[in-house]
C-alpha cells in the first residue's frame, strides 16, 4: 500500500489511504488447469479461434489448514477480480506430478477471521 500525506510547512498534516496493489499465484495440477480451462465460458474474448483466457476475471475462495497436533484452526481468504496474467508449465519425467504455475492479477484480497473480513483500503 503506498499512503499518501499531505504536508503543510514541511509537516505531515494528514495522511490519505493511497492505492493497494494485490499479486498472488496458484499451483494447479495439470488435470485441474485443463478442467479450467474447459469450464471457461463461451463468451470468453477470441483472437480468431484463440479464446484469451487472461480477460477473464474470477473469484477464488480457500479454506485450509495447517496439518500437524493441535492444529484445527481453519484459514479462509477470498481473491476477487482475479485475471490469470501468465502459465508456466511444470511438467517433470517420472512420479513428479505435472503442475502449472499461474500469476494473477487480483483486484481485492479479504481474510476471513471468526467470521469478520479484513482488507487493505
Amino acid at each position: 500500500m503506498d499512503i499518501g500525506e499531505q504536508r503543510s510547512g514541511g509537516r505531515v498534516i494528514r495522511r490519505t489511504t493511497g492505492s493497494v496493489s494485490h499479486t498472488a499465484s496458484m499451483t494447479m495440477y495439470r488435470s485441474g488447469f485443463q478442467t479450467m480451462l474447459a469450464n471457461a465460458p463461451p463468451t470468453a474474448p477470441k483472437r480468431g479461434d484463440v479464446s484469451l483466457i487472461t480477460h477473464i476475471y474470477f473469484d477464488l475462495q480457500v479454506q485450509h489448514s495447517f496439518p500437524g497436533p493441535g492444529q484445527a484452526e481453519i484459514y479462509e481468504f477470498i481473491l476477487k477480480g482475479c485475471r490469470p496474467m501468465a502459465f508456466t508449465l511444470n511438467g517433470a519425467e517420472g512420479a513428479e506430478a505435472d503442475t502449472v504455475d499461474v500469476p494473477l492479477s487480483v483486484s481485492e484480497i479479504i481474510h476471513i477471521v471468526n467470521g469478520r473480513k479484513f482488507a487493505m483500503g
